[in-house]
Parts: structure tokens; C-alpha cells; sequence
């Protein structure tokens, strides 16, 4: 898990300039790697989402998903803002008012 936690990367961020209207966390390496940290020790049991349903920044969230809030020790309104759900070993960040994929921390 450590070194998952130091290789946080925030999925498509070297496009994300590129596409202004796609939903998008600004949050920064510091920040996403303590959202991270904050969920891995949680003991959640893992969504099991519908076979063609691929994780990426900008689509919608199935509605087979239920997110999850962060933990109390999750702080920082920049990051509690958002909801979280693991899919396929991925930290997904949900944006809750309409359920689209925020970021993907690996």
C-alpha cells in the first residue's frame, strides 16, 4: 500500500486542460494522497459494478454505486466535497450532486 500511496496520479490530469467541460477535482498531489491515505484504512466492502462499466474521469456513476463519504479524519472541504467508491483497486472521487467521476487516484 505504501507504495501505491506515494504513486498517487490523478488519472488524465496532462489532458485535463484539454477538456474544460469534463468533471474534474481540483485538488492537489498533496491533497489527493490524503484522501488516499484516509480511505485505505477504511474496511468498506467493495461495489461490484456492472460488468461494462469502465472507470473515467467525466461519466456518470452507475446507480448500482452507492459512494461513500470520507472518514472523519478526512479534514481538508477540498477533498470532503467529494464522495469515494473503490472500483477495480481505484480510489474514485464522485462528485455527489451529480455523481460524475472527479478523479481516479491509483
Amino acid at each position: 500500500m505504501k507504495a501505491l500511496a506515494c504513486g498517487i496520479l490523478l488519472a488524465g490530469s496532462v489532458a485535463a486542460g484539454a477538456l474544460p467541460a469534463l468533471a474534474q477535482a481540483d485538488l492537489s498531489p498533496e491533497q489527493l494522497k490524503s484522501a488516499f491515505e484516509s480511505i485505505v484504512n477504511q474496511k468498506m466492502p467493495a461495489p461490484h459494478p456492472p460488468a461494462a462499466f469502465d472507470v473515467n474521469r467525466g461519466d456518470e456513476l452507475p446507480s448500482s454505486i452507492q459512494p461513500n463519504d470520507f472518514p472523519v479524519e478526512m479534514t481538508d472541504p477540498s477533498v470532503r466535497q467529494y464522495q469515494y467508491v473503490i472500483v477495480n483497486d481505484q480510489i474514485v472521487l464522485v462528485d455527489p450532486a451529480t455523481r460524475k467521476i472527479v478523479a481516479i487516484v491509483r
